[in-house]
């Protein structure tokens, strides 16, 4: 379930921010890196997943895809040596 968010702009609650921006405002919503994923900050749940790790030897990939200059997705790969 998506939490609402508020609009900076008129102050109003959206599940989907960004669109509203867009349609309501002429707008494109700056989006920062802790947006991804609500409930956990992008860099907290990318410092569990090391901490976890940490024992392994490990390589860890973060790639992001933008189109029309909006990140659109997040991929986050791990790979350990036993």
């Amino acid at each position: 379930m998506t939490a609402e968010q508020e609009c900076p702009e008129c102050g109003k609650k959206f599940k989907n921010l960004g669109a509203h921006i867009y349609q309501a405002h002429g707008k494109q919503r700056v989006t920062e890196p802790d947006d991804y994923i609500p409930e956990k900050p992008l860099r907290e749940l990318l410092s569990e997943i090391k901490e976890i790790l940490k024992r392994y030897r490990n390589q860890i990939t973060v790639t992001t895809v933008e189109r029309s200059g909006k990140t659109e997705e997040i991929e986050i790969t791990a790979r350990i040596q036993m």
